[in-house]
């Protein structure tokens, strides 16, 4: 395999695939995710596109340095204001111009080098799948921690929409799907939080999912990240929650049944923290919008939700 020197060259040229990364205020990480992207080896040309969120560290300053170094590789996407995480990621994707989409934030790294090629590589061969994902390791910044996978006994290596409206399993580093495949996001995407999982949805609705049992990367758990062990569940879960009732009543996606169950549970467990809190009147209020949203086709869950119910209804009697 022939790798291309993207140092050399002096035109743009088509790019099969656009890696996109956005980064706000990681200067600590930045370095390592853009080498990640460099160092892979392909017989296809692709470009890195930046989305620089004008961050307050050095961030933009170590941008700036990789893109006069590689002008004709890396196109770095800026503003005069900070735009927030949804927005700085569509206007980076709208700048990326390749078949496909790879996606690398700045605070995670790639490891192996042949990454894009096999993933690349597999859905050039397999036209009906819209997006492929891999392995990786965890990284807990603050311990140096990293022996734990996103994945020990995948249960298997094709997936659907179905399976990705029930579950977000789709590392952000891991993915690489087709690009455009849909014309624009709708209007509840802007409010969206996480926004790689309604992105997830919105692709699978064009093809199947490809797991790649292969570990090709870092994600990175920091203080910093929209997702870190020092988040406020509740205040995670509320969000969920907001996404999902958006997408619900949107037209987009029509899996309408399993879309209501996804947002039974997210009450079932908010309802839970609640409990955790001794907030037995919120609590109350969750697990009848809970009971409200579930669609009893599982005794298992009912029973469950029944006995929180009661056992909720008892605490905040007393």
């Amino acid at each position: 395999m022939q790798k291309i020197n993207r140092t050399l060259l002096k035109e743009v040229r088509k790019v099969l695939v656009s890696v996109c990364t956005i980064t706000y205020n990681h200067e600590d990480y930045i370095d390592h995710a853009l080498k990640g992207a460099i160092a892979q080896k392909t017989d296809f040309d692709y470009e890195i596109v930046v989305g620089e969120d004008c961050s307050v560290d050095r961030t933009r300053t170590i941008v700036d340095k990789y893109a006069i170094k590689y002008p004709a590789f890396i196109k770095v996407i800026t503003s005069e204001k900070n735009l927030g995480a949804i927005p700085n990621f569509i206007r980076t994707l709208n700048a990326c111009q390749g078949k496909y989409i790879a996606l690398c934030e700045g605070d995670d790294y790639w490891t192996d080098p042949l990454k894009l090629q096999k993933q690349v590589d597999f859905l050039e061969a397999n036209h009906d799948f819209a997006i492929c994902f891999h392995n990786a390791r965890k990284l807990i910044q603050e311990t140096g921690d990293d022996s734990r996978l996103f994945f020990n006994n995948p249960p298997k290596d094709v997936f659907t929409i179905m399976d990705i409206i029930e579950k977000n399993f789709i590392p952000t580093l891991t993915c690489v799907y087709r690009n455009k495949l849909f014309k624009e996001f709708p209007d509840w995407y802007y409010d969206a939080f996480p926004g790689d999982w309604p992105l997830h949805i919105l692709n699978a609705q064009f093809g199947k999912i490809k797991y790649i049992d292969e570990i090709m990367g870092v994600y990175r758990i920091h203080e910093g990240g929209a997702v870190s062990m020092g988040k406020n569940l509740i205040y995670n879960y509320e969000r969920y929650i907001k996404t999902f009732e958006a997408i619900e009543k949107g037209d987009e996606i029509k899996q309408k049944n399993i879309i209501a169950c996804v947002i039974s549970n997210f009450y079932l467990e908010l309802s839970k923290l609640y409990v955790n809190e001794k907030n037995y009147t919120k609590a109350k209020n969750t697990i009848l919008k809970c009971l409200r949203k579930h669609p009893f086709h599982s005794l298992k869950k009912t029973f469950k939700i029944i006995s929180l119910s009661i056992s909720i209804l008892i605490k905040d009697w007393r």
